[in-house]
C-alpha cells in the first residue's frame, strides 16, 4: 500500500511537474492559433477592403466620363437653342409654313376661284422657291456653327442625303 501511495505522488508530482514545465508551451500553442486566426482575418479585411475601393474608383472614373459627356451635350443643346432662338428673332431665316389647302385647286369651289388657279400656282411656287431658299440658309448657318448632317437633319426634318446635297453645291 506504501508503494501505491508512493506511486500516485510520484505520479501527481509528475503530471504537475509537466503542467508546470509545458504550461508555457500551451499558452504559446493556443495564442500563436488565435493570433493566426486573427491575423488571417485581418489580411482577408484589408484584401476585400482593397478589391471594393478599386470597384469604388474605377466606377467614380465612369461616372465622371458621363457627366463630362453630359455637360458636352448639354453644351451643344445649349448653343442649338441659341441658334434657333435666333433664327426665330430674324424673320428672313425663318420657315413659312405654307398651308397646301391654300393653293390646291381642288378645294377651289366657284368659277372665280378657278380664274385664279394659274394665279394662285403662281404664288405657291413662289413660296415654295422662298421655302427652298430660307431651307438652305438654314441648312448653311447650321452647317458653319459646326453641327453634324445627322444634327441638322433632325433640327430641319430634312433628309440627310439633301443636306449632304446642299452643303457640296455651296462649297462650288
Amino acid at each position: 500500500m506504501l508503494s501505491g501511495l508512493i506511486l500516485t505522488v510520484l505520479i501527481l508530482f509528475f503530471v504537475v511537474f509537466f503542467i508546470i514545465y509545458k504550461r508555457g508551451m500551451l499558452i504559446r500553442m493556443f495564442s500563436l492559433k488565435v493570433e493566426d486566426h486573427a491575423l488571417q482575418f485581418q489580411n482577408q479585411l484589408q484584401e476585400t477592403a482593397t478589391a471594393v475601393v478599386d470597384r469604388l474608383e474605377t466606377q467614380i472614373t465612369h461616372l465622371e466620363y458621363l457627366l463630362e459627356e453630359s455637360d458636352k451635350r448639354i453644351e451643344i443643346l445649349n448653343r442649338q437653342i441659341q441658334t434657333i432662338e435666333g433664327l426665330m428673332q430674324n424673320p428672313a431665316l425663318q420657315l413659312s409654313n405654307v398651308a397646301p389647302e391654300k393653293v390646291c385647286p381642288a378645294k377651289l369651289q366657284n368659277k372665280e376661284q378657278n380664274f385664279a388657279e394659274p394665279l394662285a400656282e403662281k404664288e405657291a411656287s413662289e413660296n415654295n422657291d422662298l421655302e427652298d431658299k430660307k431651307r438652305r440658309q438654314l441648312v448653311l448657318s447650321l452647317a458653319e456653327q459646326g453641327y453634324t448632317i445627322t444634327e441638322i437633319a433632325k433640327a430641319t426634318s430634312i433628309g440627310k442625303g439633301e443636306i449632304m446635297l446642299l452643303l457640296q453645291l455651296n462649297k462650288k
